[in-house]
């Protein structure tokens, strides 16, 4: 997950305040991500856990050092993780099931046919595709709302599991995201094969 600070022009100190979703009575846990890399860097990266809630606060500091005395604080977030088996996934056609060391939880569903459709309905602010990248994977469309928004080629002369390949921001509320396998691929792949291996979903608990 990426923590934006939109705080530009300045060098922040980004502290991150984690809460276990199962012990919300206990004070938040703050610990200090890291001083953004530049004075124009406006994002850092962090690691985060699926089904914890985070909160976030930023300062900023200037050339000279000054700090700010007050923080600007954020509404919680939580990141769910939805593997391919989940039944708020609903499948249009056979999506094969196989095991493939380093996927999300060590499975996908898989199609090289085109028509099929993986269909996530799921309530958030944004979404994440989670899928594999590799010498026999395939091109596939992403529909959001019902909406085509982006075709995936998801070639790689390397094998790479457990990609997030796709994200985007609709907006909180009830969405519909679908990957459509098109059954065609990159010209030097040697298949067209796309893996489900799971969905990310940010919502504001």
């Amino acid at each position: 997950m990426r923590a934006l600070a939109l705080l530009a022009g300045a060098s922040l100190a980004l502290l991150l305040a984690a809460v276990a979703c199962d012990d919300a009575t206990k004070p938040p846990f703050l610990a200090e991500i890291s001083p953004l890399p530049s004075p124009t860097a406006t994002a850092v990266d962090f690691g985060v856990k699926p089904g914890k809630n985070y909160a976030f606060r930023l300062r900023a500091r200037d050339g000279a050092g000054n700090t700010a005395t007050t923080w600007a604080i954020t509404s919680g977030v939580r990141v769910n993780l939805v593997q391919e088996g989940s039944s708020n996934i609903a499948y249009v056609g056979k999506f094969k099931l196989s095991y493939l060391r380093g996927a999300s939880g060590g499975k996908v569903r898989q199609t090289a046919i085109g028509g099929r459709i993986a269909r996530l309905s799921f309530k958030g602010s944004s979404v994440g595709f989670v899928t594999t990248m590799g010498p026999r994977r395939g091109i596939a469309q992403v529909w959001l709302d019902g909406t085509l928004v982006d075709t995936l080629d998801l070639y790689s002369a390397v094998l790479h599991t457990r990609q997030i390949f796709w994200s985007a921001a609709p907006g909180a509320g009830a969405h519909v995201l679908e990957i459509r396998p098109s059954g065609t691929r990159n010209p030097a792949a040697t298949a067209s094969r796309v893996d489900i291996d799971a969905f990310l979903v940010l919502i504001q608990p």
